[in-house]
């Protein structure tokens, strides 16, 4: 079956709806398919088929570019089970990035790109892009939940589509999904895909000087400075964070820029992320949305609502509204 943006019952004419109702649509439709996540871009796309193979789910999509973020709130609702859980996309056709841990790894056609819900990440299609998208156990891929892996660089990952591993877990995912293959084949191919995916995970193919950022020790110190200080407006200055961790300031910048980021705006949006998933939180309900604003870190109810009506398209208050609907 296959689910496109006028594909869930009851808006059938969704293309027609407001950006953030359109957003809140699509939305919806990964939710109740696939995937929940946070939409922000054309906003246009299809899951053309979703199927199960073992302990792995499968879906083939078609999407315009747009980003898809998983945010902390999206992760604290999903089970301890799913938690565990590591997403790869087989990419049929376009190209994009995944960004997870401060990392962020550029992906084209044929590659395999690996992140987790462990922490928060976001994977972006900057083309119309094809991909498969399987969740499966961290295990599978040899990976310990237990373990440090989510910052350890082991994700996220991107391999190149040329390797053996990539190639083959391609062609029977393409069987598999037109039911192409005999009943024997098809429990040969229930079976190797988990392994083809697991060895295009181990695959020396990727962009591994993507991978070997310089200086990983003094990245780990920085992100963790932000997260202690996360919410505290005067301890997370570019200068008071580079000072704490033992570096000058230009360095600091040299961190981020290197992962295709910049320091600025990482506080911001995590800090944005925070301030949405309180007023999205019932126990929060009668909290001035100022009061929010400040214990997120923000020195000013005003440009807190400004920036928050950029990022999510919404004001604070139509966010909380939404909730209380």
């Amino acid at each position: 079956m296959t689910y496109g943006l006028n594909g869930l019952p009851g808006t059938p004419n969704a293309e027609r709806l407001p950006m953030a109702a359109r957003m809140a649509h699509w939305e919806r439709l990964l939710e109740r398919t696939f995937l929940p996540g946070r939409v922000r871009g054309d906003l246009q796309g299809q899951i053309d088929r979703i199927f199960h193979l073992e302990r792995m789910l499968v879906a083939e999509l078609s999407l315009a570019p747009q980003s898809i973020e998983h945010t902390m709130g999206h992760l604290l609702a999903f089970s301890g089970k799913k938690q565990t859980t590591v997403v790869a996309h087989v990419v049929l056709d376009g190209a994009g990035f995944v960004e997870q841990n401060g990392t962020r790894i550029p992906f084209t056609t044929g590659d395999v790109t690996f992140r987790s819900f462990s922490s928060p990440s976001v994977v972006a299609f900057t083309e119309p892009t094809r991909i498969y998208s399987i969740q499966l156990p961290a295990e599978a891929v040899g990976l310990s939940h237990r373990s440090a892996y989510a910052s350890s660089g082991a994700i996220p990952k991107v391999v190149g589509g040329t390797g053996p591993s990539a190639q083959a877990a391609r062609q029977l995912l393409r069987g598999l999904a037109a039911d192409a293959t005999s009943a024997p084949e098809r429990l040969c191919a229930l079976t190797a895909v988990p392994w083809l995916i697991a060895g295009a995970y181990y695959s020396e193919t990727g962009p591994d000087d993507m991978l070997r950022m310089p200086n990983p020790s003094r990245w780990q110190s920085t992100l963790s400075y932000i997260e202690r200080h996360l919410f505290d407006p005067d301890a997370l200055s570019p200068s008071t964070c580079a000072a704490s961790v033992g570096i000058s300031t230009g360095y600091l910048h040299k961190l981020f820029s290197q992962r295709g980021l910049r320091f600025t705006q990482l506080v911001l949006d995590r800090r944005l992320d925070a301030a949405r998933t309180l007023l999205t939180d019932p126990a929060y309900r009668t909290q001035p949305i100022a009061s929010i604003a400040y214990q997120c870190g923000f020195s000013s109810a005003a440009h807190f609502s400004r920036a928050f009506s950029r990022r999510f398209a919404m004001t604070p208050k139509q966010c909380r509204s939404g909730l209380l609907a």
